[in-house]
């Protein structure tokens, strides 16, 4: 307690110094006597009294919201705190409209203070993905097969490859969203008519929760494709045909990126996150494959005219029979299950063979298939030729008048599934790089000589 200052005050010999004057002495008294009023008031005494930390009053006037952190979209979600029971949804956080509330409370100089609270452990970390997934419908082996349902509303040239490979991409789509593989590498893509509904089937696995996490607008050349990666579980390559060699091959080398190291808009520093998002695609072009060196990530669906049952939204279509949420809870289910999701050896093989079709023509590609033929070893008329010994018939043949590149020529060889193999030739004294061709067996070209 405060020591009252009318007690008299001894020097250090203990002699005693006169009182203060009457009137002062009744000043100081009514200040003392209201000082003691206030601690007993608020408990506290002259020398324990200090300022609140600015932290601790923002944190007891925040109290009647709930904060939450998207993960996936990187957004600062809120709610008014309620009862259980009358919860209201969140919704994106506007920092601007809470700074102006706090303002308008009384808060001065607060910004550090709420940017650390809203970046700490005070607001929790929340997944949609994940939360989507897990509060699905259990699906067990006794309910219906709603893949092959929505499987069966598409009609392919072969139904039986794109049944299979679509239940195994719709599992890895789940499996890399929830993070239980890197990267989900294989891009599907659907090859058609026009407005024959491709991009539609692709936007209709977005289930709504997660509708802020789909998009059919990648910039390759950006830290902004980067952050899509993670920032969405579907991306859609609408309309493939529309790409550009370099956008194809930038596409292509997105589909095997597991993780992201950038610095976000507004971020101090750079930060790492997982990639999330699978790719589909849809073309009206059936040659839009540029890489000759190989296509295995582009899981190719060639689409039978008027081959998806959309019905136009009506009652037959695919939109009127299927839930997606269904089919996304089987799809979750046969993850959990251990469902082999993942192409076998022969798949990939037999993926790669059928990409060859889709290949876009180059000059090399278009005279291989019109002059070369691959030939068994020493077979009759067969030779054991390098790429640039081809190129050079080529050439010879044409009388210089088509360019011709050597490098292209092996591209194109490869690309056709001529085999390249290691043998001897009585003009090397090494062994070479070649192929076993039989030349020019085009009936209108003749052999010079």
């Amino acid at each position: 307690m405060t020591t009252s200052l009318t007690a008299n005050i001894s020097n250090k010999s203990g002699e005693q110094k006169k009182s203060f004057k009457p009137e002062l002495q009744s000043s100081i008294d009514g200040t003392i006597t209201k000082v003691q009023k206030s601690e007993s008031a608020t408990g506290n005494t002259l020398s324990e009294s200090k300022e609140e930390p600015k932290i601790v009053r923002l944190k007891r006037y925040l109290e009647k919201y709930d904060f939450r952190l998207d993960i996936v979209g990187n957004e600062l979600e809120f709610r008014t705190r309620r009862p259980p029971g009358q919860e209201e949804l969140f919704t994106t956080l506007n920092e601007n409209s809470l700074s102006v509330e706090l303002y308008t409370a009384g808060f001065l100089g607060f910004e550090k203070q709420l940017m650390a609270l809203m970046r700490s452990d005070y607001v929790l970390s929340y997944n949609p993905i994940q939360h989507y997934f897990e509060g699905l419908p259990k699906w067990d082996e006794s309910k219906p097969d709603y893949i092959g349902q929505l499987a069966g509303f598409v009609k392919a040239c072969n139904q039986e490859w794109f049944a299979a490979q679509y239940r195994k991409m719709l599992v890895r789509t789940v499996a890399c969203g929830i993070g239980e593989i890197a990267f989900n590498k294989q891009c599907m893509v659907f090859v058609g008519f026009q407005d024959d509904g491709k991009s539609s089937f692709i936007r209709f696995h977005v289930p709504k929760p997660l509708e802020k996490y789909y998009t059919e607008h990648i910039e390759f050349d950006s830290k902004d494709g980067k952050i899509a990666l993670c920032e969405n579980f579907l991306i859609n390559l609408d309309e493939l045909a529309d790409f550009s060699k370099v956008d194809i091959n930038k596409a292509k080398a997105y589909f095997t990126e597991d993780t992201i190291k950038v610095r976000r808009p507004f971020a101090s520093r750079p930060t790492r996150d997982k990639r999330r998002a699978s790719f589909f695609g849809s073309t009206n072009q059936n040659n839009f494959l540029t890489d000759e060196t190989g296509n295995v990530r582009w899981l190719i669906i060639e689409i039978n005219k008027n081959g998806i049952n959309h019905d136009s939204g009506g009652p037959s279509g695919y939109s009127r029979n299927v839930d997606i949420d269904l089919v996304w809870s089987q799809a979750y289910a046969l993850l959990k299950s251990g469902f082999a999701f993942q192409m076998t050896r022969q798949e990939i093989e037999q993926s790669e063979q059928h990409n060859r079709q889709h290949m876009q023509n180059t000059t090399e590609r278009e005279l291989i298939i019109k002059h070369v033929q691959p030939a068994e070893p020493k077979a009759p008329g067969a030779e054991f030729m390098m790429a640039g010994e081809i190129e050079r018939e080529l050439a010879r043949y044409y009388e210089n008048k088509v360019k011709i590149n050597a490098n292209n020529i092996g591209k194109a060889l490869r690309s056709l599934g001529f085999p390249l193999i290691s043998g001897r030739r009585d003009d090397c004294t090494y062994p070479i790089q070649a192929y076993w061709v039989t030349l020019f067996s085009n009936p209108q070209i003749s052999k010079k000589n």
